[in-house]
């Protein structure tokens, strides 16, 4: 049972600072998030 609280720490941090880092660099992200999943668009074969 502690491990599940551990995982649910875990987690809260990541989001907290996900977010944290999110509102400093919004535009980075954006920029890097919408390069990314271009690249993986194109990457995937076309039917």
């Amino acid at each position: 049972m502690d491990q599940w609280l551990t995982i649910l720490i875990i987690l809260a941090i990541v989001i907290v600072a996900g977010v944290g880092i999110y509102h400093v660099f919004p535009n980075q992200i954006d920029d890097f998030f919408s390069n990314y999943i271009t690249n993986a668009l194109a990457a995937l074969p076309t039917p």
